[in-house]
């Protein structure tokens, strides 16, 4: 690997740890009085890719629970 690819590679690293650390940050739930270890999470190299598979099934979940509304309400404004 080329000293470029090297870089770009740890630029990669560098902005996926920001965009995994800022979502878990800004995460409304657990709330600290429920689940106190879920608060201070820190973003590293060693954690990365479980936390990207962590935020990545919970966009899944949203995604499936505003689908399921979404075909709710449709159903409600068909009279079905």
């Amino acid at each position: 690997m080329n000293q470029s690819s090297k870089a770009t590679n740890n630029e990669i690293v560098k902005a996926l740890i920001v965009l995994i650390q800022d979502f878990f940050n800004h995460n409304p739930d657990p709330q600290p009085e429920e689940r106190p270890e879920a608060w201070g999470i820190t973003i590293d190299e060693t954690n990365l890719v479980d936390r990207i598979s962590m935020a990545l099934n919970s966009y899944r979940r949203q995604k499936d629970r505003i689908s399921d509304l979404m075909n709710q309400m449709n159903r409600i404004a068909n009279g079905e």
